[in-house]
């Protein structure tokens, strides 16, 4: 499954930075961000989200799956890209 773990018994603190290979952190927090979820790209592929106290726990039990969703939206234009593509034809010898 595309997504992301983490271990709450882990986490320390209100700030949690994931990463998001092969996926632009920039497109990742436009799309979640036209969701109503507001992260911050913070490298190429890796974004940081910061609870207060206007985030409800609902927000933060949905959050997971509305990064899931939106990664695997990229996931599929990529596969569809691909799929799309024309080669070459090759020529005989």
């Amino acid at each position: 499954m595309v997504g992301i773990q983490i271990n709450p018994e882990e986490v320390q603190t209100n700030i949690v930075v994931f990463h998001t290979p092969g996926v632009s952190a920039a497109a990742v927090a436009q799309k979640l961000m036209e969701q109503g979820v507001g992260v911050l790209a913070i490298a190429p592929e890796s974004l940081r989200a910061v609870t207060h106290l206007m985030v409800t726990e609902a927000q933060v039990r949905a959050m997971p799956e509305q990064v899931a969703s939106v990664l695997l939206s990229f996931n599929s234009s990529a596969q569809s890209e691909q799929n799309q593509r024309t080669y070459p034809a090759r020529s005989s010898y």
